[in-house]
């Protein structure tokens, strides 16, 4: 196996993981009112990952697909 060509599928990896923070600021929600709803199962739990949270970012997107699904379906 060639190093340099698993460098970028490392890469893309971690690139698609987002931690707390981050989705946090990406959903326009406190970190504290995404913890609250992934305590109450609004929103998938993160994978823990030595002491941080990690989604990935097609979870995300899968979570946001189902939340605003019926929006999309919407037609007046």
């Amino acid at each position: 196996m060639n190093i340099a060509t698993s460098i970028p599928q490392t890469t893309t990896i971690t690139q698609s993981l987002l931690d707390k923070n981050l989705l946090a600021k990406q959903l326009g929600l406190s970190v504290r009112t995404l913890e609250g709803m992934v305590k109450s199962g609004e929103l998938p739990a993160g994978v823990r990952v030595g002491r941080y949270l990690y989604w990935t970012a097609e979870v995300v997107k899968a979570w946001e697909e189902h939340r605003f699904g019926s929006q999309k379906s919407w037609r007046p």
